[in-house]
């Protein structure tokens, strides 16, 4: 994504992989892409990945699996029409 040259309005990732979890993924596309909006998915509850420090991302929206097409569709929809500003990516 560092040779990507047009901006990145919205990254959708797990909360937890194999190699890089999704906080680390989004730390380093943030570098790049500061005012890049986050859709976290996850099939463990928001309460214990906020346990695990796990989705402490400002800016960033959470989304639990199992969620169908329709669901995600919306949500990414909301998220990207939503005004963006400083105080909401504050958190």
């Amino acid at each position: 994504m560092q040779d990507h040259h047009s901006p990145i309005h919205l990254v959708i990732s797990d909360v937890m992989m194999p190699e890089m979890d999704g906080t680390e993924l989004v730390g380093l596309l943030r570098g790049w892409y500061p005012r890049m909006r986050v859709l976290f998915i996850s099939g463990y509850s928001p309460q214990y990945l906020e346990a695990q420090g796990g989705t402490k991302v400002q800016g960033s929206h959470f989304l639990a699996k199992p969620f169908g097409l329709d669901e995600l569709t919306r949500r990414v929809r909301e998220i990207l029409d939503a005004e963006w500003s400083e105080a909401a990516f504050q958190g």
